[in-house]
């Protein structure tokens, strides 16, 4: 049967301003002035500054990939040459090369159109200098350098030009250990010790505290600035949803607003798409969000949270880390070490690098009395998933029962992955066990 769809755009004036997609850049930037200013301070007071080199470490829909990208747009627009990689793959030196020669392309196409013309605005300009500057320093480029001399070269002639050069490297937590030793080693080389301005900006989950910046042999990393996505104030999240409704010409009721910020947890996807389907539900700006359309985006919300951040984070965390949550949860969300250590079957001594990974992934936080709890990063409804995970472990159905940390939060978790992996932390090795969950014998890395 013949079916047609009208897939006429809607005119721009009634179109939505959420940008509800990992890394996209919001309507309004929130919450992140402190971190921006810090490093963009750095950046500006040269490679003799700590900050010229500094870490963006956050969960997942923190806005790490935002705030990166828009200090990278801003040093771009301000002259910089701006190199932008990712490391959730091998060979980073590579994508590095490959991006400084993309951009040699382009510099050299404007290069020739200036050649032609009297005059080049702004707008034009690339981020290298002036661009006769920036036509002569690509054209000296050998293909046969490797990334030191390369970044030698190139942060030279920025020198020279009175600018700089930034490298913006994303999903740092992805990239592999030889890769990043080896670009330590070069921004050690070119950075610190020649001293001259080449800027490294990295972004990645809190896990990188357990894996590169735990490893012994990647020490330069140990000693750079580190920002953290904290979570967003209520009254940010207010003057975001507010002013991305109003300019997009739609209307909020204040019940409506205030259900969308009661559900908000600080994480700014979470509240891209709280407003995205509240947009979308009322039918704005044609209709003006009420709260029953709001309710209805909090639940949607919840659902696409549970699949994109809370289940990926469920996942990505080791037998033992988990137990340690579910214990956390038997106990009424707050334990000693002691306690845990009991209701584990464990010494209290053998939690201690199980504590620190679970603190430096922001999932448990200590109070005062010594005691652990649930940290920010364990919003409500995750740690809703893990107390329903508790209570099903609990209840009599069967050996499942028996080892709850092998049951993902049933609304955490709708699909459970196929083979999932091991996870668990080696201290040896400085890396998770890479075998399937449940494996027999003893641990492996690679």
């Amino acid at each position: 049967m013949n079916r047609e769809f009208d897939l006429t755009l809607p005119p721009a004036a009634s179109m939505s301003l959420f940008t509800p997609g990992f890394g996209r850049a919001p309507h309004v930037f929130v919450g992140r002035d402190r971190a921006v200013s810090e490093i963009v301070d750095g950046l500006r007071s040269g490679p003799s500054d700590d900050r010229y080199i500094s870490l963006l470490l956050g969960s997942r829909g923190s806005g790490k990939t935002v705030t990166l990208a828009l200090i990278a747009d801003s040093a771009r627009s301000s002259g910089w040459l701006v190199v932008s990689v990712d490391a959730s793959t091998a060979r980073i030196a590579d994508r590095i090369r490959s991006e400084i020669d993309a951009i040699s392309e382009e510099a050299e196409t404007v290069a020739d159109l200036r050649d032609r013309t009297t005059t080049v605005s702004k707008a034009t300009r690339l981020g290298f200098g002036s661009l006769s500057m920036r036509r002569e320093t690509v054209r000296r480029i050998d293909t046969r350098w490797d990334t030191r001399r390369l970044l030698t070269h190139l942060g030279r002639h920025a020198a020279a030009a009175g600018t700089g050069v930034l490298i913006a490297a994303d999903e740092l937590h992805s990239a592999e250990r030889d890769d990043i030793r080896r670009l330590a080693a070069d921004l050690q080389h070119v950075t610190m010790t020649g001293r001259l301005p080449v800027a490294f900006l990295g972004a990645g989950l809190l896990d990188v505290k357990n894996t590169i910046l735990a490893d012994k042999r990647i020490t330069f990393f140990h000693r750079v600035p580190r920002h953290g996505m904290e979570p967003l104030r209520r009254s940010e999240i207010e003057t975001f949803l507010r002013t991305t409704i109003a300019d997009a010409g739609g209307y909020v009721t204040n019940d409506a607003a205030e259900t969308l910020l009661t559900a908000a947890s600080g994480l700014p996807y979470q509240m891209q798409l709280l407003g995205a389907n509240a947009w979308r539900l009322a039918d704005a700006p044609a209709r003006t969000i009420e709260t029953h359309h709001a309710h209805a985006a909090v639940e949607l919300t919840r659902e696409t949270m549970d699949e994109r951040v809370h289940q990926p984070a469920w996942a990505s965390l080791s037998e033992a880390e988990r137990r340690m949550l579910l214990s956390i949860s038997r106990q009424g969300g707050s334990a000693s070490a002691r306690a845990i250590a009991a209701d584990l079957g464990r010494l209290p001594n053998s939690l201690h690098d199980l504590r620190i990974r679970l603190l430096n992934l922001e999932l448990v936080s200590i109070d005062d009395d010594g005691s652990y709890r649930f940290g920010h990063n364990a919003d409500s409804d995750f740690i809703a998933g893990v107390r329903q995970a508790t209570d099903e472990a609990n209840a009599p159905h069967g050996p499942e029962s028996a080892e709850p940390f092998r049951v993902p939060p049933s609304h955490i978790a709708k699909r459970r992955p196929l083979n999932p992996r091991c996870n668990e932390w080696m201290p040896r090795a400085q890396a998770r066990c890479i075998l399937r969950l449940g494996h027999p014998g003893r641990h492996k890395s690679k």
